[in-house]
């Protein structure tokens, strides 16, 4: 996608702004080189499981992305693809 909107064959992209920013450092894009114009709805990250998955993995799952926002260990994984991503 950052290929075609560097092209100029899309003209937007609505997408989550750590992905399409990863997505165009990927492609070999400067971010700086791109503009967030417009912010369709701020939300939280979400994680889908299967249905079926046990309830304690689901549990265990969630207490450990809790502990990695808690402790700043998410942010440097999201700054380990996006240095400097705020």
């Amino acid at each position: 996608l950052g290929k075609m909107l560097a092209a100029g064959r899309i003209d937007l992209w609505a997408y989550g702004r750590i992905i399409a920013f990863w997505n165009l450092r990927e492609s070999g894009f400067s971010t700086d080189d791109f503009e967030e114009i417009y912010i369709l709805k701020k939300s939280e990250r979400y994680f889908a499981l299967h249905k079926d998955t046990d309830d304690v993995i689901v549990k265990r799952f969630q207490t450990a992305l809790d502990d990695m926002k808690a402790s700043g260990r998410f942010k440097e994984i999201i700054n380990n693809y996006l240095p400097g991503f705020q």
